[in-house]
């Protein structure tokens, strides 16, 4: 650490001279410009530090005289209550810590409740027809091996009697590019799925009209590999693998694990959002395992009424929190 030479006192700086050769004079000024010098010469090449010129009896000595000086000021430090301010701003010290781990609560909450925001926006725009802007081409993605049998659904194919009369799919204005840009893959499945079951579409006639839903690169990948799925189902799986981000199974399901019910989030929001994500996986965990996820990351409240009831549905689950919402009212 350099030597602040501003900050030495008569006898300090006249202690710094004689170590270093000098002769102090009676000026303050003049000694601290004397050391000055001093010290820019033991920057040189050749410079040769002189013969120390205390005794180690001498050294003893004053280093005793100091530390009894030191004692004496720790003692009126003490007495004039100035060590207690340092306690004193200690303890506040440790206050802001508590005011930060309360933030980060209120974070949590914030990002809980937004999320309810953000699951009621994405349900009130599902019903708009929006005209995706123009985007950036970019090149294909790559194609992939045929389905194995074992992937087949087989309901996937059966027609569902509507009881709304039906809006042809190229009327819709909604567009997958697979580009990177617009709507990311899963919120264009769930708002294809929303718009078919408002507008009188079944899954036959999406997976048969498909071409209408993409444009860019999606539409190039659509040319090739629509061929290898057989039903809507299959066509959303192989959209899922090739158009979701690697690890993307893992990463989503860690979220899950991690997202915790909000202290004011209401129990039907909270389980529509978890199911929102499930439904987002490409291999979901067993219903049994959902209810695991969910139940353990509920509100203290729900665990408490619950205690050790094992339930294997998310259904039954939801059902058992509501009715001690109602004793709870």
């Amino acid at each position: 650490m350099a030597l602040d030479i501003n900050r030495l006192k008569d006898r300090e700086l006249q202690y710094e001279l004689h170590i270093r050769g000098g002769l102090p004079t009676g000026k303050v000024d003049e000694n601290r410009a004397m050391l000055r010098e001093l010290l820019k010469k033991e920057k040189l090449p050749d410079f040769v530090l002189p013969a120390y010129p205390y005794s180690f009896e001498e050294d003893f000595i004053a280093v005793t005289e100091l530390m009894g000086r030191l004692t004496i000021v720790t003692s009126l430090l003490h007495a004039d209550q100035r060590l207690h301010r340092t306690k004193t701003l200690v303890t506040l010290s440790a206050d802001e810590l508590s005011r930060l781990r309360t933030l980060q609560e209120l974070i949590k909450d914030t990002r809980n409740s937004l999320d309810l925001k953000a699951f009621k926006f994405n349900e009130s725009i599902q019903m708009l027809n929006i005209q995706p802007a123009p985007r950036k081409p970019v090149t294909s993605s790559p194609i992939m091996p045929p389905l194995d049998e074992s992937m087949r659904k087989v309901g996937a194919s059966a027609s569902k009697t509507l009881s709304v009369n039906s809006t042809p799919i190229f009327k819709w204005g909604l567009k997958f590019r697979g580009d990177g840009t617009g709507d990311t893959l899963n919120t264009f499945l769930d708002c294809v799925e929303r718009m078919a079951r408002s507008r009188g579409v079944d899954h036959v006639t999406l997976f048969e009209t498909a071409y209408d839903l993409f444009e860019g690169p999606a539409r190039l990948w659509y040319n090739i590999n629509s061929s290898r799925a057989q039903s809507w189902d299959e066509l959303v799986f192989l959209l899922r693998e090739t158009f979701l981000p690697p690890h993307y199974d893992d990463d989503l399901l860690e979220e899950i694990k991690l997202r915790i019910q909000g202290p004011t989030e209401p129990i039907d929001i909270y389980f529509a959002i978890m199911q929102s994500m499930f439904a987002r996986l490409m291999h979901p965990p067993s219903e049994r395992q959902q209810v695991m996820i969910i139940k353990r990351n509920l509100l203290p409240f729900y665990l408490d009424k619950l205690g050790p009831v094992v339930l294997t549905s998310v259904c039954d689950l939801l059902r058992e929190c509501k009715t001690y919402d109602v004793v709870q009212l």
